[in-house]
């Protein structure tokens, strides 16, 4: 019923002195004003159009040996990943409100109702 977690580990090799700043306060809002520069939402424009096109070679059906295919799909789903990261770092964060006093009521109401299955102590 449930299988063992398998971990595959990969060797990432990049650039030599090419290290990843640490991401500071400073960095944090430096980043968030890039959403404010035309040129940064340019570029982001012209990334999605890029996208937009591998997702209609796809849809479309356009004729495409294997090799091209499974290229036109890695492209698609690292341009969502790459997109991901970039409204990550660069959108406000929403700040956390604390909940409603009939909200914490509900959701408390709900954790109890709430059977937890197989989160037993393991004995062996």
């Amino acid at each position: 019923m449930f299988k063992k977690e398998v971990h595959h580990y990969h060797i990432v090799e990049y650039e030599k002195g090419a290290k990843l700043p640490e991401l500071t306060g400073d960095l944090k809002e430096s980043l968030k004003s890039l959403a404010l520069q035309p040129a940064f939402q340019y570029i982001l424009q012209r990334f999605r159009v890029k996208k937009a096109a591998m997702e209609a070679t796809l849809r479309e059906g356009f004729k495409l040996d294997e090799q091209q295919l499974r290229y036109c799909q890695a492209g698609i789903f690292w341009a969502g990943e790459i997109e991901r990261d970039i409204q990550l770092l660069t959108k406000e964060q929403s700040a956390q409100r604390a909940a409603h006093p009939d909200e914490l009521v509900e959701f408390k109401r709900i954790a109890k109702s709430i059977e937890l299955i197989g989160n037993e102590p393991h004995k062996g």
